[in-house]
């Protein structure tokens, strides 16, 4: 699986962005606590948001300047590979 976007989304709770990313198989991966902590995975608001309101990608080229955040989803993202996900993507 790799990333073929990127979306910033503000958090409504508090003053910074989540990345969410979508995969090549059409799934999502976001850096909050509220999708990284869940097993099995589900989609957080930030995901949902993404996927109702198909707001504008990130340039790919800054992709390297989201620090730590890759990471982060990086490592939630290979623990999700195995498992299955209840995606609001199947209910649009």
């Amino acid at each position: 699986m790799r990333y073929i976007e990127k979306y910033s989304i503000y958090s409504e709770t508090s003053k910074r962005s989540h990345i969410v990313s979508k995969c090549d198989d059409g799934s999502y991966a976001c850096d909050c606590i509220g999708w990284t902590s869940h097993y099995p995975r589900r989609d957080c608001k930030h995901i949902i948001e993404v996927i109702i309101t198909k707001p504008e990608p990130l340039n790919m080229n800054n992709w390297d300047k989201l620090k730590g955040k890759k990471a982060k989803v990086k490592k939630a993202l290979d623990l999700f590979r195995n498992t299955s996900s209840t995606s609001i993507t199947a209910e649009l």
